[in-house]
């Protein structure tokens, strides 16, 4: 039985569980989601050019572009990524205590897979592609390719 004081507990609980999919509040998101993981876009205007950063889902970017409206594939001048780490780590140590001192050594072993810390950005001339809404067009490590319609027009992201 769920008693009315689990109740909030378990809405916020889920709420902290969903909202963390778009950690960056970028205001794109791919349409559909590539399944089992998420992947978010935005942009920012530069000078002459566009930057598009993405939220790889921890995983390296391949390929991406943008086709305008008449089809054309747009390529960008520059891709930046972020650094890649491993997100756990093993320590193994050693030990003696007696009474009240307690001393050790120990030393981190990074495990599991590396994932991107941060956003990659690609950036893309200002003439190249037009005014906006844009569609890009992103190839992940491991996951079909995500188009994220929109860029530039109205949120799609929260």
């Amino acid at each position: 039985m769920c008693s009315r004081s689990f109740r909030p507990a378990a809405a916020l609980l889920a709420a902290l569980l969903l909202g963390g999919c778009n950690s960056y509040s970028l205001r794109y998101r791919a349409q559909p989601q590539p399944k089992y993981h998420h992947v978010y876009a935005d942009f920012t205007p530069l000078q002459d050019a566009v930057g598009f950063s993405i939220d790889t889902d921890g995983r390296r970017l391949e390929e991406v572009y943008v086709k305008k409206g008449d089809g054309t594939v747009v390529h960008p001048v520059s891709i930046a990524y972020p650094g890649f780490g491993r997100n756990g780590a093993l320590f193994p140590g050693i030990g003696v205590g007696g009474g009240h001192v307690v001393g050790g050594i120990g030393v981190g072993i990074p495990i599991g897979p590396k994932r991107a810390e941060g956003l990659t950005t690609a950036t893309f001339e200002q003439s190249a592609v037009g005014a906006p809404p844009w569609e890009l067009h992103v190839k992940i490590q491991g996951m079909e390719e995500a188009e994220i319609p929109g860029v530039g027009g109205p949120a799609t992201g929260k």
